[in-house]
């Protein structure tokens, strides 16, 4: 979980970086300023938004209580849930 929240970090932040670019370019053919930094900004904010949200999963998470489960399920404890399904 840890690697995944970096790498999804990453992933906005390129994606950032991309978007950026992409309106520069966007300005440089001629499309309205106003219209392009509207849609980058509204980007960058939501981006913003899970890049915090994945910081702050870092330190604060149930990572541990899903490992210890995980470990469980393939010791094969928990196989009465699996009773009556199929």
């Amino acid at each position: 979980m840890l690697l995944g929240r970096f790498a999804d970090i990453g992933a906005d932040l390129f994606a950032i970086a991309a978007s950026c670019v992409f309106a520069q370019k966007q300005l440089k053919d001629g499309q309205s300023g106003e219209k392009v930094f509207m849609l980058v900004d509204d980007f960058h904010a939501q981006a913003m938004m899970r890049i915090r949200q994945n910081f702050d999963g870092i330190g604060r998470n149930a990572d541990q209580h899903g490992y210890d489960l995980a470990q469980q399920v393939i010791a094969g404890d928990h196989q009465w849930v699996e009773k009556g399904i199929v």
